[in-house]
C-alpha cells in the first residue's frame, strides 16, 4: 500500500545534493515523516520490523535536532488545546521547555521535547516512540521499563545532536557530527507498512 507521506519524504530526500539543498527541504522532512509514524499502525509482528521502524524514528528525531524550536513552531505550532491545569500537557510547560532549550537554539532531547511541545502531533508522535520501544523490547525478551525516562534513554544517548549534510563519494547524503557521529539520509521502505485512518486518535 502507497503511502503519501512516506512517499513525499523519499522524494524529497533523493533530491539533496548540498547543504543549501538540505536546510531548504528539512522542514519538510520532518513534517512528512513524523505525519508517516502518526498514520502508521502500532502493530509490529517482528524484532526487524521493530528495529527497522525505531531507526527511521531515530532518524526523525536526528532531523528535529537541527532545527530550533521556534523553526519547529512554524511547523507544528504550539496550541492552546489542553487545559492550563493539565500540568503535563500545559503551555506553561511547553513555554519552560522553550525556555531552557533557548528558543533559537537547536533542540536538544527531542523525544522529550516533542511531547512537551503542546501540539497534538508531536504528542502522538512521542507516544509512537515509547510504543515502538516498548515493543522491541518485549520482542527482545527484556523487562521493559515503562517510565517515560526509561523508554527514552536510548532514544536520547543515541542522540547526534547538531551535524552537518555530507554527501559520500557514491552520492549517498548523510549528517555528521563533530565527534564523527554519522547518521545515513537514506530513503525509507519499511517492510512494516501498515496504516491507521486518523494520525489524531491517540491524543484529544
Amino acid at each position: 500500500m502507497k503511502n503519501f507521506y512516506l512517499e513525499e519524504f523519499n522524494d524529497l530526500l533523493g533530491d539533496i545534493k548540498n547543504e543549501d539543498e538540505f536546510k531548504e527541504v528539512l522542514p519538510k522532512l520532518i513534517f512528512y515523516g513524523i505525519k508517516y509514524i502518526n498514520n502508521s499502525s502500532d502493530t509490529i509482528e517482528s524484532l526487524e520490523s521493530s528495529k527497522e521502524r525505531l531507526d527511521f524514528i531515530k532518524l526523525i528525531l536526528a532531523l528535529v535536532e537541527q532545527i530550533t524550536p521556534n523553526e519547529l513552531q512554524s511547523i507544528f505550532p504550539i496550541e492552546d488545546r489542553f487545559s492550563i491545569s493539565e500540568t503535563k500537557f500545559s503551555l506553561e510547560i511547553s513555554h519552560e521547555f522553550m525556555d531552557a532549550n533557548g528558543a533559537d537554539n537547536p533542540i536538544k532531547k527531542p523525544a522529550d521535547f516533542l511531547w512537551f511541545f503542546n501540539n497534538k502531533d508531536t504528542a502522538n508522535f512521542s507516544l509512537k516512540v515509547s510504543r515502538n520501544i516498548a515493543n522491541l523490547e518485549i520482542l527482545s525478551g527484556k523487562n521493559t521499563d515503562y517510565s517515560w525516562e526509561g523508554m527514552t534513554n536510548s532514544i536520547n544517548y543515541s542522540s547526534v545532536g547538531v551535524a552537518k549534510f555530507h554527501l559520500s563519494p557514491d552520492d549517498n547524503p548523510y549528517l555528521i557530527n563533530p565527534e564523527g557521529k554519522k547518521v545515513s539520509l537514506k530513503r525509507q521502505y519499511p517492510g512494516y507498512l501498515k496504516t491507521v485512518k486518523r494520525s489524531d486518535s491517540n491524543v484529544e
